[in-house]
């Protein structure tokens, strides 16, 4: 029987900001590191056959930061890019605050 985990990024630069996801540029805070290490201590014993990854930098860094903290030592990653955050073309980077009522809406759709 297969048994999945699946993992979010840490903390990024964006989140704090309080700007609108889907920049492939954000990186993790040092809060993001922390999360990611500590994750990554609280599934040591776990034995992943594969892992897979966004290839956008925050959640490569993530799955690297986990990874270095398994033992048995876990498989390398790898880069798909379905696995990337939605492009919301022109609300990425936007704060949250600055969106319209309209835009909240566009934000959280998944048409």
């Amino acid at each position: 029987m297969s048994r999945w985990c699946f993992v979010r990024h840490g903390e990024a630069t964006h989140n704090v900001a309080g700007h609108v996801g889907g920049a492939p540029t954000s990186a993790l805070t040092p809060h993001g590191v922390l999360q990611a290490t500590i994750l990554g201590e609280q599934l040591c014993g776990t034995q992943f056959t594969r892992v897979l990854v966004s290839p956008w930098s925050r959640a490569w860094d993530t799955a690297q930061i986990i990874l270095a903290r398994l033992h048995p030592p876990g498989p390398p990653p790898e880069a798909v890019d379905a696995l990337r955050e939605r492009d919301l073309g022109k609300l990425r980077n936007r704060p949250f605050a600055n969106l319209t009522a309209s835009e909240h809406r566009m934000r959280l759709s998944w048409d």
